[in-house]
């Protein structure tokens, strides 16, 4: 049993200018010298193709990737015979190893699950390789995860170099080139030993049944049901209904008290009063006012503050600064609430450009217990809540390191995409997070 990553090897191949295939990044004790050749030549449309070759006691599956943008490339992934490994692992390894270059082979294997220590299943005894190369085509991810449990759990050993496409993948040779393999691939790690059974020739001279035919069903005949007819059950439903209602609207009066204590409360018209009060105000009439006759005497005494003169300016100044501080603040919550993309530029206040570059140069905990995450009703930002969610199920974790490498990326950026930053955060989650709560307050 192994206790480590040894039962794994994994080799990530770029083409240079010239078409060959540069080695990026080897890892593991499998040598790989017995590489397949690229199959590209083979087919016209082809984006991805799997091979599948058997050596020195591992399986492995290559992925080759093509586009019309970017250089062809190639990762190989080695796993010794007689050890478990999941399937759609294996394919999001092949696929997904390629964008992460700056993780190396066994932070790679705990982002995409493998265990450091592996299960053995019994595999079927190894055969001879009697078919060179043979073609199988999936339809599906599901459809490819069951062809690479098929070769890992020892079937196809047959074949010495097993290619799988996409269904819609065009062949550019023959079949007698690449023969296609018909037989459905079984099921992840299902393995069962067929019996064949026992057929005892016949004595006479007629010709054998065939025993692998299936018995015809004997047909029997069953008689038509008869349709219900349910018309007289709604009539008489209906009539009950009716029944009920008048019963209800002819004794329920008789049941009820006759008067309430409510029945004592007047009831006024609000509405009349309020045109009666409207026409009072109308014929109440304005007293006339005369500036040579009425002198208003003010008593300095009683001078109300409102009246007051403004005091000087500049003695409230402290509170005029608080104030555009605080303005500047909620501008800023807003701006980083209402869009998916941060730009410092955009920022007005010093509290959250600190916050800004908290990403690049503070820790997780510096970003996560800041006043936007941790105080209730502040920050409504998805893309940024998700974030934050992340990085705080990677703290403590084995992939928090890799997580503050992302975050060292942003220094110097004037802008930060929250929604890129939470899909890049997410390929970089530990199988086993941190289940704390997150800081709030």
């Amino acid at each position: 049993m192994s206790t480590d990553y040894s039962y794994l090897s994994l080799k990530i191949c770029v083409a240079d200018g010239n078409s060959e295939m540069t080695v990026r990044s080897i890892a593991g004790q499998y040598s790989f010298n017995n590489q397949p050749r690229n199959p590209e030549n083979l087919f016209v449309n082809a984006n991805e193709i799997y091979t599948f070759t058997s050596s020195e006691g591992f399986n492995v599956v290559t992925l080759w990737k093509y586009s019309e943008e970017e250089p062809t490339v190639s990762a190989a992934l080695a796993i010794r015979c007689g050890f478990k490994a999941k399937p759609q692992q294996v394919i999001r390894l092949l696929r997904e190893c390629i964008t992460l270059p700056g993780l190396d082979a066994e932070e790679l294997y705990s982002v995409f699950g493998f265990p450091p220590q592996a299960q053995t299943v019994p595999t079927p005894a190894p055969r001879k390789a009697t078919v060179p190369v043979a073609l199988r085509t999936f339809t599906s991810t599901s459809a490819l995860a069951d062809i690479v449990s098929s070769r890992l759990s020892g079937h196809d050993c047959n074949v010495k170099e097993l290619i799988a496409v996409d269904a819609t993948t065009v062949p550019a040779v023959d079949e007698k080139e690449l023969p296609r393999l018909r037989n459905n691939p079984v099921p992840d790690f299902e393995i069962e030993t067929p019996v064949a059974p026992i057929v005892t020739p016949p004595t006479d001279s007629a010709p054998a049944a065939n025993v692998w035919e299936d018995e015809e069903e004997e047909y029997v005949a069953r008689p038509k049901r008869k349709k219900r007819h349910n018309g007289p059950i709604f009539i008489v439903l209906a009539l009950v209904a009716l029944a009920a209602g008048w019963a209800i609207v002819h004794y329920l009066p008789a049941l009820l008290p006759e008067s309430t204590h409510y029945d004592n409360i007047e009831s006024t018209d609000v509405t009349e009063l309020a045109l009666m009060e409207q026409g009072t105000t109308q014929q109440q009439p304005i007293a006339p006012t005369d500036s040579t006759d009425t002198v208003s005497i003010v008593n300095p005494d009683t001078v109300s503050a409102a009246t007051a003169p403004a005091p000087e300016q500049g003695l409230d100044k402290p509170d005029v600064v608080t104030d555009n501080n605080a303005s500047a603040e909620k501008a800023d919550i807003e701006y980083l609430n209402s869009n998916r993309v941060w730009k410092r530029s955009e920022l007005k206040s010093d509290k959250y450009r600190k916050f800004f570059d908290s990403f690049s140069t503070g820790t997780i905990t510096d970003i996560v217990d800041s006043e936007y995450f941790a105080t209730e009703g502040i920050a409504k930002n998805r893309n940024a809540i998700k974030v934050a969610d992340l990085l705080w199920k990677a703290k403590g974790t084995d992939t928090q390191r890799s997580n503050m490498r992302v975050l060292s990326k942003l220094k110097g950026k004037d802008e930060i995409d929250m929604h890129k930053l939470s899909q890049t955060v997410a390929k970089y989650q530990s199988p086993k997070p941190n289940k704390s709560p997150r800081p709030k307050r």
